[in-house]
């Protein structure tokens, strides 16, 4: 190959490496680098939405001027999470509430600190700088700071409403970063339908919806046939309650304390199952139940009820003899 026609093929090679456009095209924009909270997995999310009384779900509009100390090697936390000093007052626009009483739109959020896990602590201290790399001691807040434009899963505390101050001004609404909680940076589809799920399941679970009258009485009757003396109705039951989930919280709380054995402990396995507990279930609510083993088909047969017998009557004792009289010395 000429040598004009290689150095021709290496700038090419090089513009596409490069992500620029050959000659003629438009150029492409440069890919958005992944946030430092773009590893938030499902299960820390649904965990930091337990102790979370508002999860919303929002595009940061105003970043504002973070501030604060960051991390160092003596902010270790409990080992597993560091605590981020980060002062951080920004504009987010609410696309979708989880969890909480608030209407979509501008919310302004304070963070004070913030949560990040210590397994992704160590590689961010050491980074390539001006060709070599080098060993960080500490983190600048900057580098836990929210991004503009970028969308996150938010873990607050109540938000506070202040009604404007001129006529026809609209509410300035505010709430604080839960404590302990960490934001999850552009979440998948998979990450939001986890969270909204669990979210979903903790409301349900706190005040069971009223149901309707049909759908009461059809919980009833499943309710009961967890006694049935037949497994496979027993079994099916069983099934259709757990997909009922926490709607069946009082009927299944009222059978745990059933006098039969069966149906109280299939109740109680049920009421386990319904209530919500964070990294246990991706989607609460589709868990199957595991299957029976074979000793289980048979229904446990009823305690017979033992005889009660009177209490026996005191007999009264006799009285000591009197002891004899000491002899004389």
């Amino acid at each position: 190959m000429p040598r004009t026609a290689a150095a021709l093929l290496a700038a090419v090679l090089l513009h596409v490496l490069a992500g620029t456009a050959r000659p003629g095209e438009e150029p492409k924009p440069p890919e958005a680098k992944p946030g430092i909270f773009a590893s938030a997995n499902w299960a820390d999310s649904q965990a930091y939405a337990v102790k979370a009384p508002l999860v919303v779900i929002g595009k940061v509009t105003d970043p504002g001027k973070p501030a604060g100390k960051g991390w160092n090697q003596n902010m270790r936390g409990d080992g597993t999470m560091a605590t981020i000093e980060l002062q951080q007052e920004l504009v987010l626009e609410v696309t979708e509430v989880l969890r909480g009483k608030l209407e979509p739109g501008r919310l302004t959020v304070k963070i004070q600190k913030v949560s990040f896990p210590m397994q992704f602590i160590y590689p961010l201290l050491n980074r390539m700088e001006n060709g070599r790399w080098v060993n960080r001691q500490s983190l600048p807040a900057a580098e836990f700071a929210l991004s503009k434009d970028r969308t996150y899963v938010l873990f607050l505390a109540e938000a506070k409403v202040e009604k404007g101050k001129e006529p026809g001004a609209a509410e300035a609404r505010s709430a604080d970063m839960a404590d302990g909680s960490s934001p999850a940076e552009d979440p998948d589809a998979q990450l939001v339908a986890s969270v909204r799920a669990f979210c979903r399941a903790l409301a349900d679970w706190a005040s069971p919806p009223k149901l309707a009258a049909d759908e009461e009485a059809r919980i009833k009757a499943l309710v009961a046939d967890l006694g049935s003396d037949d497994f496979d109705k027993r079994e099916a039951a069983e099934a259709e309650l757990r997909k009922t989930g926490a709607r069946a919280k009082v009927q299944l709380e009222a059978a745990a304390k059933d006098p039969d054995p069966e149906r109280s402990f299939r109740a109680r396995e049920l009421l386990k199952a319904a209530e919500p507990v964070p990294g246990r279930t991706e989607l609460p609510g589709g868990a199957p139940a595991a299957p029976k083993p074979d000793v289980m088909k048979k229904r446990p047969e009823a305690k017979p009820e033992l005889e009660v017998l009177p209490a026996p009557v005191p007999v009264p004792m006799p009285a000591p003899a009197p002891l004899p009289p000491a002899a004389a010395e």
